[in-house]
């Protein structure tokens, strides 16, 4: 009820707390939560490139093999066109394979300084077109 000088009864109570010892409350819970996290997070994995670190794994295995078995993403067919559907091109040191993933088995892990793969996009505007697969980039050792 309200007289001339304001509101009667004191605090506002719900189910019985007063509500700025409820607000106080949750201020404080919600910023204990916001502290740093406790669990160690590993480092995130580029999935585009293969590392060293996965590379020294298995270092006699074929590259097509360790491809395979770590990103099989690289290796899926992209879409469908009116020649076929579309594969990854393969492209090493700079020039594309006329064998395509088949020029995989023959390179060794050990052999590879570092493997990426390029989106399509990526690939037509950094090769030029018929790159609608994307393609698999190795730069070997020397």
């Amino acid at each position: 009820m309200r007289d001339g000088s304001g509101w009667r009864g004191g605090p506002v109570r719900i189910g019985g707390i007063a509500l700025p010892l409820l607000c106080l409350g949750v201020l404080l819970g919600t910023t204990a939560c916001a502290g740093p996290s406790s669990r160690v997070r590993s480092p995130r994995v580029d999935q585009n490139q293969l590392t060293q670190e996965e590379l020294a794994v298995d270092p006699g295995v074929d590259l097509l093999t360790l491809i395979q078995s770590l990103r099989p993403r690289w290796l899926r067919v992209r879409e469908r066109t009116l020649t076929g559907p579309t594969t990854v091109s393969v492209v090493i040191d700079g020039v594309r394979s006329a064998t395509g993933l088949s020029e995989l088995r023959r390179i060794r892990a050990n052999e590879v300084r570092e493997v990426r793969y390029l989106s399509p996009a990526n690939a037509t505007t950094q090769f030029g077109t018929d790159m609608a697969g994307g393609a698999i980039v190795v730069s070997l050792r020397r």
